[in-house]
């Protein structure tokens, strides 16, 4: 999924590095920003870079920046390398603000993870950055009716397949946890659509 092997979905125009933004973030104020429902924090993992690691395989979450403006969102979306340009084992984060995107944390790990598998060796690349820009926007932008469950979203890239999955907070409210599935399904209205349906989207809790 890094540049070096996806040419279906290059160009000529440089792609952004996954750390390439830094926020001077300060909160909406009155000079006509649209404020969003909640702060979201930004985090990522490159085992390739040189970052603390705090188990076996396992690297301590980088944070990036923070935005609480649709302005902010774009200024950040639009200078962080979408998921088809991310080096292999990278992770993305986007987390309400204060929530570690750990299992540890007191937010996280009576919850689960909500997750949709992409064969990125046999999907256009295209396709899948959609399913992570449609799947940003719906939570930022309030589209799920649960979505006082959410508390964050994950991409992880790997060398056949590219993870998405949604942190749940509580992994017993199996109503909730079906309509967010089901409301998934209808925002990432794709040509994965093959792929992406209710069945195949697969809920695991932290606690197993």
């Amino acid at each position: 999924m890094n540049s070096a092997s996806s040419s279906s979905s290059s160009s000529s125009t440089p792609q952004p590095t996954v750390v390439q933004y830094k926020s001077t973030h300060s909160s909406a104020d009155s000079s006509g920003q649209l404020p969003l429902e909640y702060e979201w924090d930004v985090y990522h993992i490159d085992p390739h870079e040189s970052m603390r690691q705090i188990g076996e395989g396992i690297w301590q979450p980088l944070f990036i920046a923070s935005f609480s403006t649709v302005r902010d969102f774009w200024c950040l979306f639009n200078n962080i390398a979408p998921p088809s340009f991310l080096p292999f084992n990278t992770h993305l984060f986007v987390f309400k603000h204060g929530i570690q995107p750990t299992w540890e944390n007191i937010d996280n790990k009576n919850g689960g993870e909500l997750s949709f598998l992409v064969n990125t060796q046999e999907e256009a690349l295209d396709e899948f950055d959609d399913v992570w820009r449609n799947t940003l926007m719906g939570l930022i932008g309030e589209y799920f009716s649960e979505s006082k469950l959410i508390n964050g979203i994950s991409c992880t890239s790997k060398a056949k397949y590219a993870k998405f999955s949604f942190w749940i907070r509580d992994a017993k409210d199996e109503a909730a946890i079906l309509k967010i599935k089901q409301e998934w399904v209808e925002l990432c209205n794709t040509r994965l659509n093959s792929q992406f349906k209710n069945e195949s989207l697969a809920f695991k809790p932290f606690s197993k």
